[in-house]
């Protein structure tokens, strides 16, 4: 009885604990544009972008026109400075 009491105990503390662990959301924007690029460009296209980063869940919304082609890929670069 007393083992088992004890391990209840002890379940009770880590879930407890592991309930308590979550992240704070962070918010990033971006405006698109080929004056932004490195080296910038005449491009057309324009846009912006809304990034919340949610632990390890990252959700990207995004507008975007002026483009001479529908998209057909994209990417994110990270870790540079601005």
């Amino acid at each position: 009885m007393r083992k088992t009491l004890l391990v209840v105990t002890f379940l009770c503390i880590a879930l407890g604990l592991s309930a308590a662990a979550h992240a704070t959301p962070i918010f990033y924007s971006a405006i698109l544009a080929g004056s932004n690029e490195v080296p910038p460009n005449a491009s057309m296209g324009t846009g912006t972008a809304f990034f919340t980063l949610n632990g390890n869940s990252l959700q990207i919304k995004e507008t975007f026109s002026g483009l001479s082609l529908p998209p057909s890929a994209g990417h994110i670069h990270c870790c540079a400075g601005p």
